[in-house]
């Protein structure tokens, strides 16, 4: 068995095809080659391999282009290319509302780009990460960013600033054009990708919020978010470590144990999915440690115990390999 693809809502597709349509740069040749068509994308409930993200990208990229691809092509706003979670989100109270649902069912528009907040000294913090390197770059995260603030203009009725935005690339000769978009305060080589925005923001009302379809549309929500779980050994292996996380049974003979298997076939199973026990290990305490960062009131001493270290100097260790710096630096920068 071969590791599952990772998918995105057609409707994200669609809205990347469609915008860098309108800037000259597909063909009808380029289609029948990447093998996508606006047809079938049309059909905005259904999943689209991230793949075919990652090759429109490289098809557009490899012609001419204005060096601000990504932040216009993410201010234009597709009427179309509105999928489920977009329709969800549009029915909520209020921004609060929608970005907590839209952190915690973001897979559902694409299972390569995450999405993580918080709140704290008056300010919203929104991280953007990308789970495939392949799947980052200066214009992808320029369009989400830019595209995310279109959005919420629409919801609110109301144009939505950072009062700082951040990026992991170089400074941009388009600058003006960005201050117009994310406001003055822009800031570029950093570790992360992340929007500032003032804590007011959660308060505000949505023009279309609506109890009844937001219901509605949540029940079909989670049905979806069934079906992309998939049912792989190496899922069950992260669930598992999930829930023992904190004990010493984390170990792979103790996870082949409690999945009544031995050491050898675990280790063989895996590796028919393209992966191996310290790999989802890893994937699980990386996420975990971010999570518990992203509280103000984390405890970072304990937080080894937390992810299954003996000791504190061994998640520190991890830490700076993982992510280049330090649990206590990672918390400061992120809660600021």
């Amino acid at each position: 068995m071969i590791k599952r693809e990772l998918t995105a809502s057609s409707a994200l597709v669609l809205d990347l095809f469609d915008g860098l349509n309108e800037q000259g740069l597909l063909s009808e040749y380029d289609l029948q080659q990447l093998n996508i068509s606006r047809h079938q994308l049309l059909q905005v409930e259904e999943r689209a391999p991230v793949s075919a993200i990652i090759k429109l990208w490289q098809c557009a990229l490899s012609k001419p282009h204005p060096a601000n691809l990504g932040l216009s092509i993410g201010q234009r706003l597709n009427p179309l290319a509105r999928g489920l979670l977009a329709h969800l989100v549009s029915h909520t109270e209020n921004m609060g509302d929608a970005l907590a649902l839209f952190r915690e069912k973001s897979d559902l528009m694409s299972e390569a780009e995450k999405i993580v907040f918080s709140q704290s000294n008056g300010k919203i913090r929104i991280q953007y990460d990308f789970v495939s390197p392949e799947h980052y770059h200066k214009m992808a995260i320029e369009r989400s960013f830019s595209s995310g603030l279109t959005w919420c203009q629409a919801l609110t009725g109301e144009k939505i600033m950072p009062v700082e935005c951040a990026f992991r690339h170089a400074p941009v000769d388009y600058l003006e054009q960005c201050q117009q978009v994310f406001g003055n305060n822009i800031l570029f080589n950093q570790s992360q990708d992340y929007m500032l925005f003032d804590a007011n923001l959660m308060s505000m009302p949505l023009i279309n919020r609506n109890a009844y379809l937001k219901d509605l549309l949540l029940e079909r929500a989670e049905s979806v978010e069934k079906d992309l779980l998939p049912s792989t050994l190496s899922t069950q292996v992260i669930h598992t470590i999930e829930a023992n996380i904190e004990s010493s049974s984390i170990g792979v003979l103790a996870i082949a144990q409690h999945l009544n298997m031995s050491r050898q076939t675990l280790a063989r199973k895996l590796k028919q999915e393209d992966t191996h026990f310290s790999e989802l290990l890893t994937q699980v305490r990386k996420r975990l440690a971010l999570e518990h960062l992203s509280n103000r009131r984390c405890q970072i001493e304990r937080l080894n115990e937390k992810l299954g270290y003996e000791e504190p100097s061994a998640f520190h260790k991890a830490f700076k390999s993982w992510f280049k710096m330090t649990p206590k630096a990672y918390q400061q920068l992120h809660l600021k």
